[in-house]
């Protein structure tokens, strides 16, 4: 469907399967996916992250509610290069993935090509690994230990 005419038509071509539109302008994609997100999960791909990001605002300036978007960023470096990837991104990414692997799928994911051919985890082990910790809950420290070694961590001595 290339450029979409109207939501209603989007909302019909939805009604028959995936559809891939592009043409729009971004604010038009943002208001057609915070009123086709009443119809289910609706998935947002951008060029890049800036453009991601941008999305997420102009969601909200249609009344999409910040808890009902969901954002899945690239990774800002090859996977086998010598840095790390910046840790922020790596949380929103983990979480964004975690959220999904539990079956808790939010209204709109935004994300860009890149972010969405990224290659992760698998759901089934993502699902298992995961443990949600939150400020102020007691923690079983063994548990926790022995969680966190399965996940592949090392426990190391204190230097």
């Amino acid at each position: 469907m290339t450029p979409p005419g109207s939501i209603a038509q989007l909302a019909a071509a939805l009604s028959r399967g995936p559809v891939v539109a592009t043409g729009a302008t971004d604010a038009w994609i943002a208001l057609a996916a915070g009123r086709l997100r009443a119809t289910g999960p609706v998935i947002v791909v951008v060029p890049d992250d800036e453009r991601a990001q941008a999305m997420a605002e102009d969601l909200a300036a249609f009344g999409v509610a910040e808890r009902d978007v969901a954002m899945l960023p690239a990774v800002d470096v090859a996977p086998y290069a010598e840095v790390s990837p910046d840790a922020a991104t790596l949380r929103q990414r983990l979480t964004t993935l975690a959220m999904l692997a539990a079956g808790q799928v939010p209204a709109v994911i935004v994300t860009s090509a890149v972010g969405l051919q990224r290659r992760t985890v698998a759901r089934r082990e993502l699902a298992a690994r995961t443990t949600r910790l939150t400020v102020g809950a007691e923690v079983q420290r063994d548990a926790t230990v022995a969680a966190l070694i399965a996940a592949g961590w090392t426990r190391v001595p204190i230097v």
